[in-house]
């Protein structure tokens, strides 16, 4: 069930971090710092909030760039899907000193991704925006993989449902999509587009941030 709240949202108190949602362009470290993901340069940045004063550092991420966000995996690695200009995926460790970038090459390229949700049993999936294939990628063993859609991408972000499965918001494609990281299928969900952020609520609901409409989108990922 998918409407459009135009009266506001109702579910409002969010406890907790979420740290396997949607993937930003600044990703929070355990130790407090900020890595900054490289969209259009080829530094990766680590902000130290923490420190006093603060400190802003860069690190050269040799035959990277062009990412749009990352997602914090387990073992403390930022895994980066590529947007355009690379084929390549990168790994970031923050956690050696110094700090450690690598690309993993993807046979046949990658896909444009805008997005990309850590799954729970620790793949990470690569949101499409103008590919007709959901990325997946396993960061234990390097492989690459990708799941075949019914639609040529127009997906922008995405989140972790309480089921497992992950949801894509519909940027200019004309249906949220709904992909099972387990049984590495796609689904759409609802018919919906013009939204450029999501949400998942505890509850399960799912918030779409407007992009091109007025209307908060909501999805009960339940009825």
């Amino acid at each position: 069930f998918f409407f459009q709240a135009e009266d506001g949202i109702r579910d409002y108190k969010v406890t907790g971090v979420q740290t396997v949602c949607s993937s930003d362009l600044g990703i929070l470290l355990p130790t407090g710092n900020i890595v900054m993901i490289p969209s259009t340069g080829s530094n990766i940045g680590m902000y130290s909030a923490l420190a006093n004063p603060p400190v802003y550092s860069n690190m050269t991420a040799t035959g990277g760039g062009a990412y749009v966000g990352g997602v914090l995996i387990p073992n403390g690695n930022v895994v980066m899907f590529p947007y355009s200009s690379t084929s390549n995926i990168g790994m970031y460790n923050p956690t050696t000193n110094p700090p450690i970038f690598s690309n993993i090459q993807v046979t046949g390229g990658a896909p444009s991704c805008q997005g990309s949700v850590l799954a729970p049993n620790g793949n990470v999936i690569g949101i499409p925006l103008t590919n007709s294939n959901v990325g997946v990628f396993n960061p234990t063993t390097l492989a690459y993989s990708n799941i075949a859609m019914s639609t040529t991408g127009g997906f922008i972000t995405g989140g972790l449902l309480p089921s497992g499965n992950i949801i894509m918001c519909p940027f200019t494609n004309s249906n949220i999509g709904m992909v099972d990281p387990v049984a590495l299928t796609y689904s759409n969900c609802a018919r919906a587009t013009g939204y450029a952020g999501t949400t998942v609520l505890p509850s399960g609901r799912v918030v779409f941030t407007p992009f091109t409409g007025s209307n908060v989108g909501v999805l009960d990922t339940f009825t």
